[in-house]
């Protein structure tokens, strides 16, 4: 990426390189599958991938998990991966409009815009 600044490597022509997004595509990934699979009762990806498409409605295959691993899976885990994924978002959304907002008219914080309020 040479001597170009942070936010001048995100951006080519105005809009948000492929790889970028690429990357966190899959770190969402990765954090989803690891929020699904870590955990006191340990669920193994191969078997928590099974039992995901046992579930859908093509599926033919048999889930490999336990009636115990399955109701922790998606009765706790699943409804809290999915709400982590979405606050983030949220906050990722609100923060990337705070920073383009009218108020700091900047779309990286200088020394003359003052921090954002405490609390």
């Amino acid at each position: 990426m040479g001597a170009r600044a942070p936010a001048a490597a995100l951006r080519h022509g105005g809009e948000l390189s492929w790889r970028w997004l690429a990357l966190g595509a899959l770190s969402l990934f990765a954090a989803m599958l690891a929020g699904f699979a870590v955990g006191p009762a340990g669920i193994p990806p191969g078997a928590l991938f099974g039992d995901l498409f046992a579930r859908l409605p093509f599926g033919d295959a048999e889930g490999e998990l336990s009636p115990l691993q399955s109701a922790v899976l998606w009765e706790l885990r699943a409804p809290r991966v999915v709400l982590g994924a979405l606050v983030g978002a949220c906050l990722a959304t609100a923060g990337g409009a705070y920073q383009r907002s009218s108020a700091t008219h900047s779309p990286t914080p200088t020394s003359s815009v003052p921090p954002p309020a405490p609390g």
